[in-house]
């Protein structure tokens, strides 16, 4: 979903933002276009949750073609399955691209880290923020709430998936601050969902 058309060149000023979205098909080893979103954007993070596709932040430039001022999005899509439609959720706390989406089954979905910042190779300044998108039994969204700080800020966390292992999320690698250039890290960092799960129960707030 979504991305760019580099044209002659990937990093310059004359960039395609797209809100196309194609499906692939294991058993027919085959691509399929589905609906376009409504916003065209790159460096989003998704996640599916419950028979939908939830596609969140993101950069684009307004309708422009620069890719190096590619501004930060706080807006989420919601792709249903069952209607095959598109429709609009609650926009996340934190603009932010570059950054990792995980699942926590039976609860929702955690955002954690990217940046704020325009621009992909020009190394933002990364996020620590985390917040968390609960979702209840009958999908009805109960908006997002910050969770806690990754201990080492970090953009372009594995564009923009979190692996879930054990009830736990793993935010892995990913670029710290460094003026002019790429930070690789070797950080990993885990967010508890089931801890998330009780906090949520007794209305308190989580930490990362």
């Amino acid at each position: 979903m979504g991305g760019i058309n580099c044209k002659s060149n990937c990093y310059g000023e004359d960039v395609e933002y797209l809100a196309v979205v194609e499906q692939y098909t294991v058993s027919t080893d085959s691509w399929q276009a589905l609906p376009s979103m409504r916003t065209a954007r790159r460096d989003a993070a998704a996640g599916f949750f419950d028979g939908r596709l939830y596609v969140a932040g993101g950069c684009n430039n307004r309708g422009g073609t620069s890719s190096t001022a590619c501004d930060a999005l706080d807006s989420v899509e919601v792709f249903d399955v069952a209607s095959n439609a598109w429709s609009t959720g609650p926009a996340m706390l934190t603009a932010r691209h570059g950054h990792g989406i995980g699942i926590c089954p039976g609860l929702g979905l955690l955002a954690f880290g990217g940046s704020a910042q325009p621009g992909i190779m020009n190394n933002p300044t990364p996020a620590a923020s985390s917040e968390l998108y609960v979702v209840s039994g009958s999908q009805q969204a109960v908006g997002w709430k910050f969770v806690g700080n990754l201990s080492v800020p970090r953009y372009g966390l594995m564009k923009g998936f979190g692996l879930n292992v054990g009830g736990d999320i793993y935010a892995v690698g990913g670029s710290t601050f460094k003026p002019g250039s790429l930070n690789p890290s070797t950080t990993v960092e885990k967010f508890s969902c089931q801890q998330a799960a009780l906090s949520n129960q007794a209305g308190r707030s989580v930490e990362a």
